[in-house]
């Protein structure tokens, strides 16, 4: 599935956040697993809480990538 312009559509995945290092590489793991299966998507993780980038950042940096 694609926009009517025919762009990836935009995927935000929230993570709580947590300052175990173990924790916030398994989450973006997750991401990248999701972003090489959804290929109509484009997959931008976030946190709520604790890491970056922060759920504030994510929907800005996806819309600076269309």
């Amino acid at each position: 599935m694609k926009t009517p312009e025919n762009h990836p559509i935009e995927l935000v995945l929230v993570g709580h956040g947590t300052r175990s290092q173990q924790g916030v590489e398994e989450f973006l793991a997750c991401s990248t697993l999701l972003a090489e299966r959804l290929l109509n998507f484009d997959v931008q993780p976030g946190f709520l809480d604790l890491q970056s980038p922060s759920l504030r950042e994510t929907p800005v940096k996806a819309l600076r990538n269309g």
